[in-house]
């Protein structure tokens, strides 16, 4: 069956409008929205948990208690062992940084665990060109959005004072379109790679990151990655996962390697 077809089959089943059924199943409005018109398709292990706990409820109706489940929904406390238990509700802030190497790969991570879930991402990286290989990956994904940066990219250190004044104003400008974006059509995750390093590089104002992180809408998630957060951005996240270097191959002359750090 299709998914548009299917899903509206579950809403109605239940007796519920769109925005009851999304606040039942705690699920993003536009996210049903989208499913119920075409535009996006739910992943299948979301079509098959939201059946059964629709045949649940229709048991519970019957009269079958054995089956049967709180009517507060499927987040209650007496429900906490349920796949869909965790469903996002809250958007919280994440910071991955530190001088050792996987913050863009931690961040690349939840990001894909996001999208498997049926949750709307968009990743915009700082100071890195195109190529990277996990963009060809991610981007096969449905849920995922991919915000093309500059074609070439230089380490800060070897730019000149003009560049660096070019490049301040561009990234301050790329970070007010990402914002509005995420916000303007949506999303339910914002990854903004090396931005903390941008801003520790002087090519980012920080006031513009922490003025859109106060005021970003409730349910959105963010990501940061990238060296030397502030203090006032730390005490603004809610996660703040530092990874340290212990050893890494670069101190031995082992340059990036494909598929591994590129």
């Amino acid at each position: 069956m299709d998914c548009k077809v299917r899903i509206k089959e579950l809403r109605e089943r239940m007796g519920m409008n769109r925005r009851e059924f999304c606040e039942y199943f705690q699920i993003p409005y536009r996210t049903v929205t989208e499913w119920e018109l075409g535009h996006r398709h739910a992943p299948d292990y979301v079509l098959r948990l939201l059946e059964y706990y629709v045949r649940v409820e229709e048991a519970r109706d019957a009269g079958d208690m054995s089956l049967g489940r709180n009517r507060k929904g499927i987040n209650s406390a007496e429900n906490t062992n349920n796949v869909d238990a965790a469903k996002k509700t809250t958007g919280l802030i994440h910071i991955y940084c530190g001088d050792g190497k996987g913050k863009t790969t931690t961040g690349m991570g939840l990001c894909a665990r996001a999208a498997g879930y049926g949750l709307r991402v968009l990743i915009y990286q700082f100071m890195k060109d195109n190529s990277t290989s996990e963009r060809q990956v991610l981007a096969l994904s449905e849920n995922i959005t991919l915000v093309d940066g500059l074609p070439q990219e230089k380490f800060s250190f070897q730019m000149t004072a003009e560049e660096k004044a070019e490049r301040k104003a561009y990234y301050e400008n790329q970070l007010r379109t990402v914002t509005c974006r995420a916000v303007d059509e949506g999303y339910d995750v914002l990854f903004l790679d090396e931005v903390i390093y941008t801003i520790r590089a002087g090519l980012l104002e920080e006031t513009l990151l922490l003025d859109f992180l106060r005021n970003k809408p409730a349910g959105l998630e963010v990501i940061l990655s990238g060296q030397g957060p502030g203090q006032e951005l730390i005490e603004l996240a809610d996660y703040v996962s530092e990874i340290k270097k212990v050893r890494h191959p670069f101190d031995k002359g082992i340059r990036a390697r494909g598929g591994i750090e590129s």
